[in-house]
């Protein structure tokens, strides 16, 4: 399927399973591993639920690691570093001296920082 927008073509395609395990509250768009391709971080959660649902609390966030042709690896939580189990709300790719950190906000939780050490 193929949308058009801008003169630009976008081709949908389903993202790994991995990156449909609970809620995802935001997403960043970066060059994780600067290897030359756009990778994508994930992550949410949803703990505030109406009393009849369960809450939605299977994500620990998600560092998926492009090829270029449109194709995203998940990498484990091992290798990328990254583990926010908790109710998140907004991500921040941050630019420091030292490379980048991921600033990872939680609603009712602690502010984390992370420093991904992807090298794929």
């Amino acid at each position: 399927m193929a949308s058009i927008q801008g003169g630009k073509v976008a081709e949908i395609r389903p993202l790994p399973n991995e990156a449909q395990l609970s809620a995802v509250r935001d997403i960043i768009v970066a060059d994780v591993n600067q290897d030359g391709h756009l990778d994508i971080i994930l992550a949410g959660n949803l703990h505030n639920v109406e009393t009849r649902t369960p809450r939605l609390d299977a994500g620990n966030g998600l560092v998926m690691l492009g090829n270029g042709q449109g194709n995203y690896d998940p990498l484990p939580t091992a290798e990328s570093g990254l583990y926010v189990p908790g109710d998140v709300r907004k991500l921040a790719w941050l630019r420091s001296s030292s490379g980048h950190i991921l600033l990872v906000t939680n609603n009712n939780g602690p502010l984390q920082l992370f420093r991904l050490a992807v090298t794929q």
